[in-house]
């Protein structure tokens, strides 16, 4: 499965502030198919920086779908569009740049779930 991009009206500070996450709204995206939980996206903010993101939950309306999204790094421009491009999220270099920038993502994730839990 590709990695979808999805553009929010949020600065880079409210997608990255304190708790890393945020709901996004299908209809308010141009999804063309429903995401599911733990899926990776691209997250274009309306500072322009592309930042990596997980599903980490989904709520339903009586008319929309919500996703919530948790942020994890920035991204540079062209490892965005490389992930973007990519046919499947699985055919990235885990010994190159995205496996430094995944095991980055992966260290923020493990450390907010340790504050969470009341650790560090």
């Amino acid at each position: 499965m590709s990695v979808e991009l999805i553009e929010v009206a949020l600065p880079t500070r409210l997608v990255v502030g304190p708790t890393r996450t945020f709901p996004v709204h299908h209809t308010g995206t141009r999804l063309t198919r429903g995401l599911e939980p733990g899926e990776e996206v691209v997250v274009l903010d309306a500072d322009g920086e592309f930042h990596s993101a997980f599903v980490v939950d989904i709520d339903f309306t009586l008319d929309d779908t919500v996703y919530v999204l948790e942020a994890g790094v920035r991204l540079p421009h062209e490892i965005a569009r490389d992930r973007l491009d990519a046919p499947d999220s699985d055919d990235r270099d885990a010994a190159g740049v995205d496996g430094v920038i995944d095991l980055i993502g992966e260290m923020l994730r493990r450390d907010r779930a340790d504050e969470g839990r009341g650790g560090r």
